[in-house]
C-alpha cells in the first residue's frame, strides 16, 4: 500500500520534478508554495487549511537539494510552507563554517569560507554529515507520519504506506550508473544487475537519513555515502557507494518520466499523464573557461558545471513533449517547467547566507515573469488581434510605450490600469512588447499574476495542477522580460521598490508622459459588457 492523493485529475496523473541546486532550492519550494496557493484560493478552502503536494502529484522525483525537499514534502506529506521554515533551518545547520564541530559563521565571511574550503586538502569534503544527520532527526522528529517515525527520526525507513510517491536519485559510484531511492514498493521487473540486486535485497535499510544523504554527497562538498553501511572496501562487490545524484541527473525529468508506468500493474495500460511540472532552483549564465587565470581549472569546472547542468535536460525535455502531444495519448499531457533566471549573480551550492536575496530576487522576477509571490496586478489585457489599427497608432509613441512598460512591471504597488482608454492601450501595447503575442488573447493578470477573473474560461485552468498550463517556457516566450529581469536585479530592487515613495515616483512620471494612474483602489473585475465579451469568445 501507499499513500492516495486525496485530489483527481480527470487528465490522468501530476508528476512533479525537483532539481539540484543547494541553497538555491529555496527558490522551487517558494514557487511551489505559490503554487499550492493558488489552488487552495481557487479550490476555496480556508486559509489555515494548506494544500500539501502530497495531495496533488501522484509521483515525484528529486535530486540532491530537490531530493532532501521531495522527503519533506511526499515521504513526510508536509505542506511547502512548512518545508520553507525547515530548510532554512538546515540550510543554517549544514553550511555554516565549523572548526572541529564548533561554528565559525561568525566570523567575516571571506575568513570563514577560506578556512573551511581548506578542509580539502586534508579530507575529502568541507562538510561532515553530521550536521545533515542532526537536522534530519529534528525533522522526522517533528512531522513524522506516526510514533514509529518520530521515534526513530533520521533512522526511521524510507519506505511507508503512508507516505507519497517520492524518488530520490543518487550515483553509484562504483557501478557507474543512477540508483533510484523509493518511498515505496517497486515490483516491476529489471535488468538482473549487481546494483538491482543489492538494492532488492537491502531496500528495508534504506533510511531517510541514508536516502538524504545519499542523494545530496557532491564531491568536496560531503562525504561518499556506503550501502549498506558499514560494508567494508575489501567487499566491494556487495556494496554501492554513493555520490551526488546531481552528477548524472541534477535534472530527474527523465527519470520521473520513465517511472510513470511504476504508478499501474505491468499488466495495466500505461497510465494517462496530466501534467509535468519541472521547478529549477535558478539559471545562472556560465562564464568562459578561457576568463580563468588558470585556464585548466576553469576548463575543469565549467567541465563539472555542464555535467550538472539542467537546463540542457529541461530544454531536451520540452522537445520530447512537443512531439507526445502530437499524438493521441499524449495530446492532453502539459509540460510547465519554471527556472527562473538568476542573472550574472553567481551563489554557491553552499551559500546559505543568500537566501534572502533568493527569495527576494523571486518576487522581483515574479512580478516579471508570472510567479506572484503575495503582490495584487489587477490588470487587464484586451485581445490584441482586434485591434491592429489600435497597434499601428500606438507605433508613433516609442518612448510613453517604454516608459509604460518599464513602469508596469517595476512597481510593487497594486495600480488599477484599466480606468481609461488610452491608458489601456499605451499598456496594452507595453505589455505586447514583453509578452508573446502567442499569449495575448488571456487576460493579463492570469499571464502576470495568476489572478481568477471572473467568467474567463483560462482562469479555470491553473498550472496544470488542476487544470492546463499557463506558459510553458519563460525563456521562450519572454525573452525580452529575462533580460529585464537581471538588469533590475543587478539593480539590487529590493533596496529601491520596497519604499512606498516609489507608487508616487510613478504616478509622476506617467503623468508626465500622458499616461494618468490613480491611487490604489479596490480591486474590481472588468466591466459587465467585457465579461460578456470574454464569454462569447470563449
Amino acid at each position: 500500500m501507499v499513500y492516495t492523493p486525496t485530489t483527481k485529475h480527470s487528465n490522468g496523473a501530476r508528476l512533479l520534478a525537483l532539481d539540484g541546486g543547494g541553497v538555491r532550492g529555496v527558490m522551487a519550494l517558494e514557487i511551489l508554495n505559490e503554487i499550492m496557493e493558488r489552488v487552495r484560493t481557487k479550490k476555496g478552502i480556508p486559509e489555515e487549511k494548506q494544500c500539501r503536494p502530497a495531495d496533488y502529484f501522484e509521483l515525484a522525483a528529486g535530486t540532491s537539494t530537490g531530493g532532501i525537499i521531495g522527503i519533506m514534502l511526499f515521504r513526510l506529506r508536509m505542506t511547502a510552507r512548512e518545508a520553507i521554515d525547515q530548510y532554512d533551518i538546515i540550510a543554517s545547520q549544514v553550511f555554516s563554517p565549523k572548526i572541529l564541530g564548533y561554528n565559525i559563521g561568525w566570523m567575516p565571511k571571506f575568513i570563514s569560507s577560506t578556512i573551511n574550503n581548506s578542509k580539502t586538502l586534508v579530507q575529502s569534503s568541507r562538510f561532515d554529515d553530521a550536521s545533515l544527520k542532526k537536522a534530519v532527526d529534528e525533522v522526522v522528529a517533528k512531522y513524522g507520519l506516526d510514533d514509529n517515525d518520530r521515534k526513530l527520526k533520521g533512522d526511521a525507513p524510507l519506505q511507508h504506506e503512508g507516505s507519497g510517491r517520492i524518488m530520490c536519485c543518487t550515483t553509484a559510484q562504483n557501478r557507474s550508473e543512477t540508483v533510484l531511492l523509493r518511498t515505496y514498493k517497486n515490483n516491476n521487473i529489471y535488468t538482473s544487475s549487481k546494483t538491482n540486486k543489492i538494492m532488492a535485497d537491502q531496500s528495508k535499510n534504506v533510511t531517510i537519513s541514508l536516502a538524504t544523504r545519499a542523494t545530496s554527497a557532491a564531491p568536496t562538498y560531503f562525504p561518499e555515502v556506503i550501502f549498506p553501511e558499514g560494508k567494508p572496501k575489501d567487499k566491494d562487490n556487495e556494496r554501492l557507494v554513493f555520490w551526488d545524484g546531481g552528477l548524472l541527473n541534477n535534472n530527474p525529468i527523465d527519470q520521473l518520466w520513465y517511472s510513470r508506468y511504476e504508478l499501474v500493474q505491468s499488466d495495466e495500460p500505461p497510465p494517462a499523464i496530466s501534467c509535468i511540472i519541472s521547478l529549477g532552483t535558478g539559471y545562472m549564465k556560465p562564464d568562459s573557461p578561457s576568463e580563468s587565470w588558470f585556464q585548466l581549472v576553469g576548463v575543469a569546472a565549467e567541465v563539472m558545471e555542464f555535467s550538472t547542468n539542467t537546463n540542457a535536460k529541461a530544454k531536451d525535455f520540452t522537445r520530447h513533449v512537443n512531439t507526445l502531444n502530437m499524438r493521441g495519448e499524449h495530446r492532453e499531457t502539459k509540460y510547465v517547467r519554471l527556472n527562473p533566471g538568476l542573472g550574472k549573480s553567481q551563489i554557491g551550492l553552499a551559500d546559505y547566507t543568500r537566501m534572502g536575496e533568493l527569495k527576494a530576487w523571486l518576487r522581483v522576477i515574479s512580478r516579471i515573469l508570472g510567479i506572484r509571490s503575495g503582490l495584487t496586478w489587477p490588470l487587464t489585457l484586451f485581445a490584441l488581434e482586434e485591434r491592429a489599427e489600435e497597434r499601428e497608432t500606438l507605433e508613433a509613441h516609442t518612448e510613453k510605450l517604454r516608459i509604460a512598460a518599464r513602469n508596469a512591471y517595476e512597481t510593487r504597488e497594486p495600480i488599477d490600469v484599466i480606468t481609461s482608454h488610452h491608458h489601456r492601450k499605451v499598456l496594452d501595447r507595453a505589455i505586447r512588447n514583453v509578452l508573446s503575442t502567442k499569449l495575448a488573447r488571456f487576460t493579463c493578470a492570469q499571464i502576470i499574476d495568476g489572478l481568477p477573473i471572473a467568467d474567463v474560461a483560462w482562469d479555470r485552468r491553473l498550472p496544470g495542477i488542476i487544470g492546463e498550463h499557463i506558459i510553458d517556457d519563460h525563456e521562450t516566450l519572454c525573452p525580452g522580460a529575462l533580460e529585464k529581469a537581471e538588469r533590475i536585479f543587478d539593480r539590487r530592487p529590493k533596496d529601491e521598490l520596497d519604499y512606498p515613495e516609489v507608487g508616487d515616483m510613478i504616478r509622476r512620471i506617467n503623468a508626465q508622459h500622458g499616461v494618468s494612474i490613480p491611487r490604489p483602489r479596490p480591486r474590481s473585475l472588468s466591466p459587465p459588457a467585457e465579461r460578456q465579451k470574454y464569454r462569447d469568445r470563449e
